[in-house]
């Protein structure tokens, strides 16, 4: 089987990253989100020694921030249509879709739809790697969804 879990940079963790943790005497992983506690000296020991690990961005994370997975197994890919009011948001009536090559683990596109134009072509918004949740939900927030 297909490993899904990574070990982390130091320089992926931030304040909310998601990961998960194995303490030297623990039998299993615990589900935590980062938080900044101050100075930790171990901290780089216990990532260079597997202590730490993120699982790679997949279908049930992308669906989990409102996606709908609209693609066939080929052409997998995700839609969210946000309909606001023009007050509210320079991003009105659009269709987002994020394209994710689940082989590599690495290519995210995201496309944006501007149907409040009249214009029905896509325009990609973003074009690079994502390997995480987290890595989205920052990406999402920039991008403004």
């Amino acid at each position: 089987m297909e490993n899904k879990y990574y070990p982390p940079e130091i320089e992926e963790f931030h304040e909310g990253f998601s990961h998960e943790y194995k303490g030297p005497l623990d039998t299993k992983w615990h589900k935590e989100d980062f938080k900044l506690k101050g100075p930790n000296p171990n901290f780089s020991w216990f990532l260079t020694e597997g202590h730490f690990r993120v699982k790679y961005l997949d279908r049930e994370d992308i669906e989990s921030l409102g996606f709908t997975h609209k693609g066939r197994t080929i052409d997998d890919w995700y839609e969210l249509v946000v309909d606001r009011p023009a007050i509210m948001s320079a991003y009105t009536n659009r269709r987002y879709v994020i394209q994710h090559d689940f082989r590599t683990r690495q290519g995210v596109v995201v496309k944006a739809y501007d149907y409040s134009s009249g214009d029905t072509g896509e325009h990609d918004i973003y074009r690079g790697g994502c390997k995480n949740k987290s890595e989205l939900k920052v990406l999402l927030k920039q991008l403004g969804i």
